[in-house]
């Protein structure tokens, strides 16, 4: 997955010509599904094994935090002025709606100004194609244009026309102003007036989940001016619909963000009185809980074995748990960078400070947080969603048999043996019972002995079960080494310490890694997030020599949709992967 440009140009194309942004964490399901955490896109990226396609699942590309619950990416809040003020383009909460320009494609050998014609629309220099309609233009009478669906925002807008002069074909174009169809024999030109401007549905700095209820307060409908006469009514609707109600934030006075709660419905009706601009609502999930899925620096990425999808909300300091039946909750963690503290029978959500970048289970379902702040491993438990300290001294950073420094990953053993990526020190600690030894890194010296190595940066460390070897990520050093535990022995897998991308080669030792961040292991594969590639790579471990090659991203960071395949998907600086169960 990815490209060596950062970037997202959207999902639905093939993973690996799909661009990534600081790819952080990388994990497989059980099914062999890939799953990314594109850092700086703000989204869960996933590729599906048996398409080779990528998609978002969590978060909306805008950084923040919007509370949990309801489905990870989100739904969208439509608002179109009904009555009292001039036409606007419709808003949407999730995509910004824009003035643009769009291009008309008229087709057919002749027209007239009594005989239809059709006509197709599209963005500007974009082959991207929305939609197809007719109408019937005449020499007197306004014409109704509705500016059906654009592909790539969701817009419509309608807007009326007075047809004027001869017959014509070619390319229709429509200006911001004017009010006049006009034609000649070579082209048609359709303009219309006045110029729209756009509605917005604005997430307040205000707005808070109810804890009792579970509604989100003081969301707002904004118009472009200042609404006149006796105000102007908007409609709000829900896409898709059903998905979440909405309702009144405060049914004295529109304007008030002091909000009461008032009935959810599945449209509402708002007029915004005269002198003012603004109008505010609530917003609820079915079950009470409201569905903005904003992330804020996703880092690290982990599913388990019952599919359900973990992710490091670094920046949000919370960990965000994604459902196998679609529903987004804080896992752990409260949003506040409050340093960590961790009493007796404390809950996970009611704990501050959690800084993480790395996140994986064991055999039992318990799940374990790198906090790399706190300078300890956290274990949550499966059953009880109490939170203990698993390894370090809480709040403590140092090199001792019971401390970490700012571990960035971790990775577990069937027996409970944890493996972390102990950045502070540039090692890989080994955790048994409790007691904390170094198993790699911390020398000075380049060659076969691991305690004996000297990494630069430690961010990444996968265990291969098949064989208890150890990998780890050297990201400033854009290599990957392999520790085999029986022997205390290291090796170069990947990575030639050139930061780079020379392409996907049959010697992975040969192929350019431009700063590895999260490693992942799933059956033969050891699969990288390769950061400043914006790729997700994978390396075959079990042949000679180990090839490499990309499953998702493109050479250029960036978004562009979902649906495509993974190998034709920007990513944006992905930072981890893992697996599922479907590969």
């Amino acid at each position: 997955a990815g490209t060596t440009s950062a970037g997202y140009n959207g999902d639905g194309d093939a993973a690996v010509v799909s661009p990534l942004y600081s790819p952080g964490s990388v994990w497989t399901d059980g099914n062999g599904d890939v799953y990314i955490a594109d850092r700086s896109n703000q989204r869960i990226r996933k590729v599906t094994t048996a398409t080779g396609k990528i998609s978002t699942i969590i978060g909306s590309g805008t950084a923040g935090y919007g509370g949990d619950s309801g489905g990870g990416r989100g739904i969208v809040i439509r608002a179109e002025v009904a009555s009292g003020g001039p036409n606007y383009l419709a808003g949407e909460a999730v995509v910004q709606v824009q003035q643009s320009s769009w291009l008309i494609d008229s087709y057919g050998t002749s027209q007239s100004t009594t005989s239809n014609f059709t006509y197709r629309v599209r963005q500007s220099n974009s082959d991207r194609m929305a939609a197809e309609t007719t109408f019937t233009p005449t020499a007197t009478a306004p014409v109704t244009l509705a500016m059906l669906t654009i592909a790539n925002n969701g817009t419509s807008v309608t807007g009326t026309a007075t047809p004027t002069g001869s017959s014509g074909s070619g390319r229709i174009t429509i200006p911001t102003v004017g009010t006049s169809f006009t034609g000649t024999s070579s082209d048609v030109i359709i303009v219309l007036a006045p110029a729209l401007s756009a509605l917005q549905i604005n997430d307040d700095p205000g707005a808070r989940i109810d804890a009792a209820t579970g509604v989100r307060r003081r969301q707002s409908v904004v118009l472009p001016a200042t609404a006149g006469g006796s105000g102007v009514t908007v409609n709000l609707s829900v896409v898709p619909a059903g998905s979440v109600k909405i309702g009144r934030c405060n049914a004295t006075s529109a304007t008030s963000a002091s909000c009461t709660g008032e009935t959810l419905a599945d449209t509402l009706s708002l007029t915004i009185p005269s002198g003012s601009n603004r109008a505010y609502f609530d917003v609820a999930g079915q079950s009470a809980a409201f569905t903005d899925a904003r992330l804020y620096e996703p880092y690290g990425v982990h599913v388990d074995g019952s599919g359900n999808v973990y992710v490091a909300d670094r920046s949000n300091y919370r960990i965000r748990k994604l459902s196998v039946g679609g529903v987004l909750t804080t896992f752990a963690g409260t949003g506040s960078s409050t340093q960590t503290t961790v009493g007796s029978g404390q809950q996970a959500t009611a704990t501050t400070g959690i800084l993480s970048r790395g996140i994986t289970s064991d055999t039992g379902g318990n799940i374990y947080i790198a906090d790399e702040d706190s300078h300890v491993i956290l274990r949550v438990d499966k059953t009880t969603g109490v939170i203990t300290v698993a390894a370090g001294t809480l709040n403590s950073a140092g090199n001792s048999s019971s401390q970490l420094y700012a571990p960035f990953a971790v990775a577990v053993g069937a027996d409970g043996t944890l493996y972390v990526a102990n950045n502070g020190y540039a090692t890989i600690r080994k955790v048994v019972g409790g007691v904390i030894s170094t198993l790699a890194g911390g020398g000075a010296a380049t060659g076969t002995d691991a305690q004996k190595a000297d990494f630069n940066d430690v961010r990444g460390v996968a265990l291969d079960a098949a064989t208890n070897d150890v990998y780890v990520s050297d990201h400033t050093a854009h290599k990957i080494w392999r520790v085999d535990q029986s022997t205390g022995a290291i090796e170069l897998v990947a990575g030639t310490g050139t930061a780079d991308f020379n392409g996907d080669q049959a010697d992975a030792k040969q192929a350019t890694l431009n700063y590895p961040l999260q490693l992942h292991i799933r059956g033969d594969y050891l699969y990288i997030a390769d950061q400043n590639n914006h790729r997700i790579r994978r390396v075959n471990i079990r042949q000679t020599p180990r090839p490499i090659e990309t499953i998702a991203g493109t050479t250029s960071a960036g978004y562009n949709g979902d649906g495509d395949a993974a190998v034709v998907s920007p990513l944006y600086s992905p930072g981890s992967v893992w697996t599922d169960g479907n590969g």
